[in-house]
């Protein structure tokens, strides 16, 4: 699976997350290595399923924005070929589109 580009705020995040907890398992690890052996594992653990569900959610919304932007231009497509078929209806939409802003903009002062 590609890693996903995450925000820099996401990722300086994530990275001030990883490192904090690196910190207590260094302080926690003094004196006591079993204990400090199973954290770091544990930690292991939890900051990989983080970043796996980062990748995931980076993924989805990528998918979903790629979506989201293939629907638009087919509908400007679409709107644009029924504009060349009936150019004289399209005319009249944008006037009629046209003279209702107007009016309710000149209701608004």
């Amino acid at each position: 699976m590609t890693r996903a580009t995450y925000p820099k705020s996401m990722t300086s995040e994530l990275q001030r997350i990883i490192e904090q907890g690196n910190a207590i398992i260094e302080e926690l690890g003094e004196g006591k290595e079993s204990a400090a052996s199973a954290l770091k594992s544990k930690w292991s653990e939890i900051t990989e399923s983080a970043r796996s569900t980062f990748d995931k959610y980076a993924e989805t919304a990528a998918d979903k924005s790629a979506q989201v932007i293939e629907g638009g231009k087919k509908a400007l497509e679409q709107g644009r070929g029924y504009v060349r078929e009936h150019p004289a209806q399209a005319t009249g939409l944008a006037v009629l589109a046209g003279v209702i802003v107007g009016v309710l903009l000149a209701r608004r002062k």
